[in-house]
């Protein structure tokens, strides 16, 4: 009994030190506990002085149940410190990338020419939906909720009286399994033949509300974009990343 106290001590040590399976160093702890106990009770019936054997191995399995619970604590908060660093890690690789992504100007922003010179770019061949209507991709969903005149205010006015302001309200879900960066130059205004209106975002103030961001997983944004059109031109649509058009109708 003294020698199998002993040995499951130390079996019982080993266990608790490897990661999610120290708790079973309870199984041989307890065992070792109870023969090291017996062992003692009746080692002077049995003829025997030496408690050094029992002793260590009621040690050994105590000692290994106190580490099986420190160190189940210990690998946990180790874990979740590791997991927060790599995914604040990954979501700051993501963000500033897709922020590199959208100040590059060969995209769709003042310095991009693709809907005048690429026929790609058609607007014909994009999908029209309603407003209201949900425009699904594969990483989010986009609705148009409301296109309405905007009158202006004193931070915002159209360049002469032949445009006209438009104020666009967007709901946005990111319906991906990881964060997912929306941009605000996603939206642009074009005429009938595609070409850009020269775009309002960038020089407003409160008039925009909807900005780039990283949206968390099932989380959504409502916000506005201002653009001008002419006021005399009834078929100019708010594309959404050259996938999609809605037609504004006021």
């Amino acid at each position: 009994m003294e020698v199998a106290s002993l040995v499951l001590g130390i079996i019982a040590i080993v266990i608790s030190f490897i990661p999610f399976i120290g708790m079973f160093a309870y199984v041989p702890a307890i065992v070792g506990i109870i023969l090291g106990i017996v062992s003692l009770a009746t080692m002077k019936s049995r003829g025997k002085n030496n408690k050094a054997m029992p002793i260590v191995g009621i040690v050994t399995s105590g000692l290994s149940m106190i580490l099986a619970i420190v160190l189940i604590f210990v690998f946990a908060f180790v874990g979740s410190v590791s997991k927060n660093i790599i995914t604040n890690g990954i979501r700051n690789e993501i963000f500033d990338d897709y922020d590199d992504y959208y100040d590059d100007y060969d995209y769709d922003n003042d310095y991009d020419y693709d809907y005048d010179y690429d026929d790609d770019d058609d607007i014909s061949r994009l999908k029209e939906y309603s407003i209201g209507k949900e425009i699904k991709d594969n990483y989010s969903t986009v609705t148009i909720d409301k296109i309405e005149r905007y009158k202006g205010s004193e931070n915002l006015q159209a360049y002469n009286n032949d445009y006209e302001l438009v104020m666009v309200t967007i709901t946005i879900k990111n319906t991906d399994d990881t964060p997912t960066y929306i941009s605000k130059y996603d939206f642009s205004l074009v005429d009938r033949y595609g070409e850009d209106y020269d775009p309002m975002i960038d020089y407003t103030y409160k008039e925009a509300t909807l900005d780039s961001k990283l949206l968390e997983v099932g989380e959504s944004v409502t916000g506005t974009l201002c653009f001008q059109k002419m006021k005399n031109d009834n078929n100019c649509y708010i594309v959404y990343s050259d996938m999609a058009k809605i037609k504004v109708n006021i």
